[in-house]
């Protein structure tokens, strides 16, 4: 092997590295985080994890007392709704920095990623030449 080629092999080892710590360091800072949704009219907070588990509900008023059973029902499941989009944001956002372009955080955290696509691109992306290989075209993004 060349040295070169062995250079760039070890540049991209530490890059690996470096990135694998950053993704372990803010899965922990999500591990810890708890995201909050008031109702709209304020008659209760959903309180949820990272991952969208519900973690608490408080009642500020005893307004509920009074709702039909079908109103209650709909108003927690839009505000559980709500915190759970603010978790799935909140992922995305410390993820995304981290992960090429291309990486589909979106269906990944969802649930419903299409993982043969994923490996395709990952297997295309691994086959691009070095630079100095034959095959390289340096106007070409992985």
């Amino acid at each position: 092997m060349s040295i070169p080629v062995q250079n760039q092999i070890e540049k991209a080892l530490a890059e690996l590295t470096a990135t694998r710590e950053a993704l372990a360091r803010t899965q922990r800072d999500l591990a810890g985080m708890q995201l909050s949704a008031a109702s709209k009219g304020r008659e209760l907070t959903v309180t949820v994890d990272s991952r969208g588990a519900v973690t608490d509900i408080v009642f500020h008023t005893g307004a509920y007392r009074m709702m039909a059973p079908a109103e209650l029902s709909s108003l927690l499941v839009q505000t559980i709704d709500a915190a759970r989009t603010q978790a799935s944001e909140a992922a995305l956002e410390a993820f995304a920095p981290l992960l090429p372009e291309s990486f589909p955080l979106e269906e990944v955290l969802s649930g419903d990623p299409d993982i043969d696509r994923i490996f395709d691109d990952a297997v295309r992306t691994a086959d691009i030449p070095f630079p100095g290989e034959p095959g390289f075209r340096s106007d070409r993004r992985a």
